[in-house]
């Protein structure tokens, strides 16, 4: 009786859908991220449409799922945007996503948030709205939202009036932080304690890591396991013709630190576990 039922239970065991190590963390476009761990997600700077131009932007079949909520992307509780610029979002993706998904919440800029009201965003969608005024230098924790989050304020550029956040969430016990479009002092992300934030994936904008000041300023700033550069142009300035195209920079981008990982196609999926981390 016992040896059947020893088999019984290893039966059921094998034959059973396995949930662990099922977190993932996907690449939209530009620097639009989706994470998810299994039955909840976060979408980060990911709703922007036809976005703005030199930047990527998602297929249309890709755009509508986001915008309709559908799946894999109907189990969104949480919009993250970094800032308003076009190329980071748009109102009426975003609008229409809340409309679709009457589960999900906003984490926003006041700046993006003003956006969205000056196009007519519903009353109903505007109480499921967290909208944050950052100060530089700044960290602000928060439980009440779907996942534990934690918004820095990081710059985006000297006397820039561009409202930047850095959000970090945890989801199935890792941790991932968008910076945003960061153009920071050492000084004022120290004051933040981007440093002491334990970060397994940072998600952040390519031109911070093109130079040796870069870089080192990066390894010093943020304490992270993993780092994944966006952002990526598709048209070449003369900036990026003068360090030899955008191909040779993103492979010395690549090659500039050992945890640097390669995820910048559409829906490019890893699993942040790190069973298949590169």
């Amino acid at each position: 009786m016992l040896q059947k039922y020893l088999y019984f239970l290893i039966f059921f065991m094998i034959c059973q859908p396995s949930f662990v190590n099922s977190a993932e963390l996907c690449h939209i476009a530009n620097a639009g991220f989706y994470v998810s761990d299994g039955s909840s997600s976060v979408l980060f700077d990911a709703l922007f449409a036809d976005g703005l131009e030199g930047y990527a932007t998602a297929t249309k079949q890709l755009e509508e799922k986001l915008e309709n909520a559908e799946e894999p992307f109907d189990n969104v509780k949480m919009i993250v945007v970094t800032h308003f610029h076009d190329d980071h979002m748009k109102p009426a993706p975003i609008i229409k996503h809340l409309s679709s998904n009457p589960k999900a919440v906003g984490l926003m800029t006041e700046q993006a948030y003003n956006i969205l009201k000056d196009d007519n965003l519903s009353e109903n969608n505007d109480h499921r709205i967290m909208h944050i005024t950052p100060f530089i230098g700044t960290q602000h924790s928060y439980i009440d939202l779907p996942f534990p989050t934690t918004v820095f304020g990081i710059s985006h550029g000297e006397k820039n009036p561009t409202e930047n956040i850095g959000v970090m969430i945890e989801i199935d016990g890792q941790s991932i932080m968008h910076v945003g479009d960061i153009d920071a002092k050492l000084e004022d992300l120290l004051k933040a304690g981007t440093n002491l934030a334990k970060i397994d994936w940072l998600l952040i904008p390519y031109w911070a890591l093109t130079d040796e000041e870069g870089i080192n300023l990066v390894k010093t700033a943020f304490n992270a396991r993993h780092i994944v550069p966006m952002h990526f142009n598709t048209d070449e300035n003369n900036w990026i013709k003068e360090h030899g195209g955008m191909t040779a920079i993103k492979n010395k981008i690549y090659e500039s630190l050992p945890n640097m990982v390669k995820l910048d196609k559409e829906m490019q999926c890893i699993n942040i576990n790190g069973k298949n981390v590169p």
